[in-house]
């Protein structure tokens, strides 16, 4: 289906009311995942800790971007940050539950995690325009893999960065999905190691065609 096909129309937009959801979507999307495998290396305790941050970012998604799956059953869902919305303020991560997380994980976690992430946020200062739409979170259910999900989820946006000639940024930490973002004209800008791991982070974007 050519890209001008997907609309926005045909997606679900998220709401409170789907949270819990999402986030069990997420783990069983991230569970393999290098990064949080080496963050959490004992499988119990990954189960326990991940979801306050998966639950994060889709709160913040919800109150200050836009969350979209390809219907009610939240077979796979993506969190866009805007332009004029898209920065992680201390008062913003108040409001969604930065203190549960912080409350969950320990501060000795938060404070490592943390510096790992100022990291990763340098480059995407650095890397991406500053008018940019940011794809936070994409999780797809694994039974959901290789059916067009990642497709319905992304063209729509895709279709309106080029609309409005504005570039689209993201982070991957799986090295097979960047021939994947690629295919949907994103290009490798970067390739860091997080810090206190030897997991790696991919930094792509997309210009606006």
């Amino acid at each position: 289906m050519p890209q001008s096909s997907y609309s926005f129309s045909d997606l679900y937009e998220l709401d409170s009311s789907n949270i819990n959801m999402s986030v069990k979507v997420a783990m069983n999307a991230f569970q393999d995942d290098p990064l949080f495998s080496q963050l959490f290396p004992d499988d119990e305790i990954r189960k326990k800790k991940n979801p306050c941050l998966f639950e994060f970012a889709v709160k913040f998604g919800l109150r200050y971007g836009q969350v979209y799956s390809p219907s009610e059953d939240i077979e796979g869902f993506c969190v866009w940050e805007m332009p004029e919305s898209a920065q992680w303020t201390i008062s913003r991560m108040w409001r969604v539950g930065a203190f549960k997380v912080a409350r969950i994980l320990g501060l000795k976690f938060i404070v490592q995690y943390i510096s790992g992430l100022n990291i990763v946020e340098k480059y995407h200062k650095k890397l991406a325009p500053k008018n940019h739409i940011y794809l936070s979170l994409i999780a797809v259910s694994p039974e959901q893999q290789g059916k067009g999900v990642a497709s319905q989820l992304l063209r729509p946006m895709l279709k309106r960065c080029d609309q409005k000639q504005l570039s689209s940024y993201l982070e991957t930490t799986k090295e097979e999905n960047i021939s994947l973002y690629q295919h949907f004209g994103y290009q490798l800008v970067k390739e860091i190691v997080f810090p206190n791991t030897t997991a790696k982070v991919w930094m792509m974007l997309r210009n606006p065609k």
